[in-house]
């Protein structure tokens, strides 16, 4: 049968089949989201996000065109129950969750239309629970669904943003089915009884898997909302999407965070195409919009790499200006290294998560060089950027 012809042909199995959202490749090997809604001729119709968009089958994959030349005959697999009963399978009821986000040229824009729940109301324990696809709002006084759908909104575009690291996050792998959990507290000493430090605008504690946020630092009001933006929550999250093996040296740790906090969120939207804009201003003056910048200045004197790069997160934490110097070499390795693409930052975060030790993982960061020849290379990066490092 001419190729067409049965394009045309598949037309009327496709829309007779149930939709489901699955992963779509196009030529180039970018993948994305969305549900098949039909095929007519050569142009194919998906939900992305909420909206329909067309494409030409050339656009797709060779196993997407198979895919569609089948007539979509792909079903949702099930797995058997203990009676016997059929139910989705969690990798499937993920699938299944509509697409958090979109991603266009220089911006992630959520999806405004994701679903909402109240999973639970008792102002008897002062307890309020939303949720989101993938996260879960607990309050301690209720904010309404107006407030919490700008906190989904956000928390969903970062988990967006991160799924696009150069290395991988098992927690954003699909089909893990659970929600990751921030407990929102309006009484300041009520933060620090639960694990907040005193002079702390939110914290992610790993032995709860919780992120810890007090109303104060959010410049919260239950009446008015919150605010578009918040960087204190983009840099907690991060915490809590990549907590595991590869959090070892505190560089690593907080320097991708800071990553993804400096990235502006304005409205319903990450803004990445002013990323480096970003990042530049909160370095070196007052920062972009409500992140409060480091103020450092366009010459910037910087701890040597073989002491900042060692695997002591105390030691980390107490050198000056340290969670400014983890993001200048964090957006090194992520943005500039190599053929600027992250793949020494992937191999070195691929090596923790299979259990090598911290030294061995970082010879993949070095990649042949001498900390004194990686120094060179990180400043060479940044003084194209307009800022002058000094290793001392």
């Amino acid at each position: 049968m001419p190729y067409r012809i049965l394009l045309i042909a598949s037309f009327y199995a496709l829309t007779a089949q149930g939709a489901w959202a699955r992963t779509w490749r196009d030529t180039n090997g970018r993948e994305f989201e969305a549900t098949l809604i039909k095929m007519v001729g050569d142009t194919v119709f998906l939900n992305i996000g909420g909206r329909q968009r067309t494409f030409k089958v050339t656009h797709f994959s060779a196993n997407d065109r198979i895919f569609l030349q089948s007539g979509g005959r792909e079903e949702p697999k099930l797995t058997p129950t203990s009676n016997s009963n059929s139910t989705v399978s969690p990798q499937r009821r993920q699938a299944l969750i509509p697409k958090t986000t979109t991603r266009s040229s220089g911006q992630i824009q959520a999806n405004v239309s994701i679903p909402i729940e109240r999973l639970r109301a008792d102002p008897g324990e002062k307890r309020w629970v939303y949720g989101s696809p993938n996260f879960e709002f607990i309050c301690d006084d209720d904010l309404g669904f107006a407030a919490i759908k700008k906190f989904a909104w956000m928390f969903e575009s970062v988990w967006q943003f991160c799924e696009q690291m150069p290395f991988d996050i098992p927690r954003l792998r699909r089909g893990q089915g659970t929600r990751m959990k921030t407990f929102l507290v309006k009484d300041f000493q009520d933060y620090v009884r639960m694990g907040g430090t005193p002079r702390s605008a939110g914290v992610f504690i790993p032995s709860q898997d919780l992120i810890l946020v007090p109303f104060r630092s959010l410049d919260l009001d239950p009446r008015a909302g919150v605010k578009d933006t918040n960087g204190t929550l983009r840099h907690e999250v991060t915490h809590q999407l990549m907590t595991g093996q590869s959090q070892q040296a505190g560089w690593f740790i907080e320097g991708s965070a800071e990553y993804v906090a400096t990235v502006p969120f304005e409205r319903t939207r990450l803004l990445t195409d002013r990323h480096m804009r970003s990042i530049i201003a909160y370095l070196t003056a007052r920062g972009w919009t409500e992140r409060q910048g480091h103020n450092l200045g366009k010459k910037i004197t910087f701890s040597r790499l073989e002491s900042f790069m060692q695997p002591d997160y105390s030691r980390f934490q107490q050198q000056p200006h340290a969670y400014a110097h983890a993001l200048v070499l964090f957006t090194y390795f992520a943005k500039f290294d190599g053929r600027k693409d992250g793949a020494n930052l992937a191999s070195y975060v691929a090596d923790l998560q299979d259990g090598r030790p911290e030294f061995e993982a970082r010879k993949h960061l070095l990649a042949g060089r001498t900390y004194a020849q990686l120094e060179k290379d990180v400043a060479t990066a940044w003084a194209a950027n307009g800022i002058t490092l000094r290793f001392e």
